[in-house]
């Protein structure tokens, strides 16, 4: 999807910026897909907010306006400057494309080259990344436009095209006082002449780069992307794949052999990637990047014979309070206690059930929320529940000093809700639609009201055309089968729902699309039910869903069930 506000080109944001849905599970294995649509974008305003913010820390953000690959989400907006002319979609999976721009054609050199005007405006920073990576050539070699320029260039082949492409854009760059930077793809066909490379590939890219004489930074994938495992898949959350340990992440040496010291000084440093296509929260970026990011830290800030990594496990055990400290979600090396879920409501009773991540390990506990160590209970069988109880959970190996991170259960007992004797309904709900500035959802007031509508459902209303907005959903909830009912709330910005006048969910505040979920038990009849939700800028996401025992898995709530007087 593309992220950005251009101004000149509305649709990227309006179209571009949007997927129909998203591939669930690998992306190179899995056929299913979730349905559910997906997007935003940051608005020009924002971008500005958090230049500023960088710069008041000495951080320099660079912005990657990726070009030629990595594209069709643009194309599906302006597909006049592709190679086919389309017609184009947002793609649902990850990976690399197609479709990518047409190198042909001089609408295509107009856009880019006005998408980084509004760009350079925006990141004051020297640099501007354009990719240059995983650029098939496919349709550059069926292309009548493609294979003109080839001819009228004198280039040889499709990777001289891509280098003509890479050079045309960096003497745009440079024109404007500014020096572009590309993964090490942008060497085939020849290097544009300042250009400054990204070593990705392994490190070959970067050495020859530094050769000719042009700035490298390293980030091999062999070293430094902490998208990758760092322990063993089947106790981890889902990756793109590779395993990255944190001891191979300390040993890499920037700085490589091959290079004399006339080439040396052209090894700017070292980058971690953090490609977040299966990271939906920022607890799971956080858990992927630390404690990975301070090895590599200390990697591109110590000289070689400085390195130890037995004194760096043992000065990172400070570290990690700091980081406990700041609530930051790290990966810690002895593994959690495993649950099927991290909430259990039940009426009567429940059995929770905990796995051991190792053979060996032992797992302690508590109930009454405090932390655990092993003079805690210890777990030799299912716990059983009869009033609500949270439960810490720690793996111990015996013989190690070191425990793993805490892992925390709710089980909560919930009793029925009353439901109310209604008559004369109308099948629906009734919406309040907003215009304002909000940041939390007790700002609400009827002075910001454009307009009263009705709807079938928990959705976005097609009227909302301001990027500061909210939406206050009022009706009834008929329920068939008494049951305990579990609803999921996935909201950017801030939501609440409200079941009776019970708040069941609390999503509310500043936040990217963030999915939170509560359950309330509920006998056969009728509830006032209420959503609130505002959006302040960017990328718009209002969805909720429901699950219980009669239904496979969790959807959105039949507008059957929802009425409104």
């Amino acid at each position: 999807g593309w992220r950005i506000e251009i101004k000149k080109y509305p649709k990227l944001t309006r179209i571009s910026a949007f997927r129909d849905e998203t591939v669930v599970g690998h992306g190179g294995t899995s056929n299913v897909y979730d349905g559910e649509r997906y997007g935003g974008f940051y608005t020009q305003k924002e971008v500005k907010e958090i230049v500023k913010y960088a710069q008041k820390r000495h951080v320099t953000i660079i912005p990657e306006i990726e070009m030629p690959g990595h594209s069709q989400a643009v194309l599906a907006a302006y597909p006049e400057i592709g190679c086919t002319g389309g017609p184009y979609e947002v793609a649902t999976t990850w990976g690399v494309h197609n479709e990518i721009y047409c190198a042909g054609k001089e609408a295509t050199f107009t856009f880019l080259t006005n998408v980084l005007d509004e760009v350079i405006d925006l990141f004051p920073g020297k640099y501007i990344h354009i990719g240059g990576d995983e650029a098939p050539k496919e349709r550059w070699e069926e292309c009548s436009d493609c294979q003109k320029r080839i001819q009228e260039e004198g280039l040889k082949n499709e990777h001289e095209l891509q280098s003509y492409f890479i050079k045309r854009i960096e003497k745009y760059l440079n024109s404007k006082g500014r020096r572009l930077i590309g993964w090490d793809e942008i060497l085939e066909g020849g290097l544009a002449p300042e250009a400054t490379v990204m070593s990705w590939r392994g490190v070959s890219g970067g050495i020859e780069a530094a050769k000719q004489g042009h700035d490298v930074i390293m980030t091999p994938n062999t070293h430094c992307y902490l998208d990758y495992y760092q322990a063993d898949p089947k106790t981890e959350p889902l990756a793109i794949g590779g395993f990255l340990p944190l001891e191979r992440c300390y040993s890499y040496e920037p700085i490589p052999e091959e290079l004399n010291s006339n080439q040396t000084h052209h090894i700017l440093g070292v980058q971690g990637n953090v490609w977040t296509e299966y990271m939906n929260t920022p607890e799971y970026v956080e858990y992927m990047a630390y404690p990975r990011a301070i090895a590599l830290a200390e990697v591109g800030w110590s000289q070689k014979s400085d390195k130890d990594f037995k004194n760096f496990k043992k000065r990172l055990e400070h570290h990690y309070k700091r980081l406990d400290q700041l609530h930051v979600n790290y990966f810690y090396e002895i593994p959690k206690p495993q649950s099927v879920k991290d909430f259990f409501p039940f009426l009567k009773s429940c059995k929770i059930e905990l796995t051991l991540p190792k053979e060996e390990a032992e797992i302690y506990y508590t109930l009454d929320g405090s932390h655990p160590n092993n003079n805690s209970k210890k777990y030799k069988n299912p716990i059983k529940l009869r009033k609500s109880a949270t439960i810490k959970a720690i793996t111990y190996l015996p013989g190690c000093s070191e425990y793993s991170k805490v892992k925390t259960i709710t089980a909560e007992k919930l009793d029925y809700l009353k439901a109310v004797d209604l008559n004369g309904l109308k099948q629906g709900l009734s919406c309040k639609y907003f215009e304002g500035e909000f940041s939390k959802i007790r700002d609400f007031k009827n002075n910001y009201l454009q307009e009263e509508l009705t709807t079938d459902n928990f959705t976005i209303p097609d009227l909302a055309r301001n990027s500061n907005f909210a939406c206050e959903f009022k009706g009834f909830l008929k329920i068939d089968r008494k049951n305990i009912y579990t609803f999921y709330l996935t909201s950017d910005d801030g939501s609440i729902l409200k079941i009776g006048n019970q708040i069941v969910i609390d999503n509310d505040g500043l936040h990217s699309a963030t999915k939170v979920q509560g359950s309330v038990a509920l006998n056969k009849g009728y509830y006032p039910i209420e959503v609130k939700y505002f959006q302040a800028g960017g990328g718009a996401t209002l969805k909720l869903d429901w699950n219980h025992e009669y239904v496979e898995e969790s959807s959105i709530i039949p507008v059957e069930n929802l009425f409104h007087k």
